[in-house]
This record gives C-alpha cells, sequence and structure tokens, in this order.
C-alpha cells in the first residue's frame, strides 16, 4: 500500500508537469516529467530535458519547491520511489490452460494466476535477485 501510495503522488506530479505544458500550449506535450534536483545545476538540465515547454512562472514554482530550496520531501520520494523502477522483467510468457478457479500461485519458475473464468495462464518472472 504504501508502494502504490509513492508511486501515485510521483505520478501526479509528472501529471503537473503533464498539465502546465498542455494548458500553456494547447499541445500533447512529449517528454515531460516534474523534476527532483538536489542542486541547482541538476535543476538546469532537468528544464533543458524535462521542462522545455513549461512557461518561467511554471518553472519558477517548481524551482521553488525543491531539494535544494529546501523542498527535502521531493528527494525522500525520489529515495521511495526510485528503487522500484527500472529493474528488468525476465520472462513475460502466456500459456493456454484450461479454466479454473481463482489462482495465484508462486514457485522457483515465477508467478502464476489463473484468474476465476479465464483460459489462460500468465507466467511472469523477476530477476532472482528482486524476489
Amino acid at each position: 500500500m504504501v508502494g502504490e501510495t509513492v508511486y501515485n503522488l510521483r505520478a501526479a506530479l509528472d501529471y503537473l508537469v503533464y498539465s502546465l505544458v498542455h494548458l500553456g500550449t494547447a499541445r500533447k506535450p512529449k517528454d515531460t516529467q516534474f523534476p527532483i534536483s538536489r542542486t541547482q545545476q541538476q535543476f538546469r538540465k532537468a528544464v533543458a530535458r524535462r521542462l522545455r515547454e513549461v512557461t518561467g512562472a511554471h518553472r519558477a514554482a517548481i524551482a521553488n519547491r525543491q531539494s535544494y530550496n529546501g523542498g527535502e520531501w521531493l528527494t525522500r520520494l525520489q529515495e521511495l520511489s526510485n528503487p522500484d523502477k527500472h529493474h528488468r522483467l525476465v520472462v513475460v510468457e502466456p500459456e493456454l490452460r484450461g479454466t479454473r478457479a481463482g489462482a495465484i500461485r508462486s514457485g522457483s519458475d515465477g508467478i502464476r494466476i489463473d484468474p476465476t473464468e479465464s483460459h489462460h495462464w500468465r507466467v511472469i518472472a523477476f530477476e532472482a535477485d528482486r524476489l
């Protein structure tokens, strides 16, 4: 539940930046993200990469909330959200099976989920060091 909360809070910040760009340009933005920067130099790089289309006033408001300006909670959010990202999914393989009652089983080969009234199993395996 904590992981979901952290993920949703991080996503809400990214949606905010997307909306700010859309509000200012009426276009669908690309490659936007709410930056979390510990230094002013990191923020300048993030502006060039992720806030290109954000107006100056909105950039200033985002800068004022960065860690280097007292927004330490953003650093903590980043520390909580980053470990769950960027890990490689090893196998995702559908297998045809008969209908069975809902079940979730895990084993050495991954996690098997058989939803009620489904004719398919899904096999999902993660790197061993992540289990």
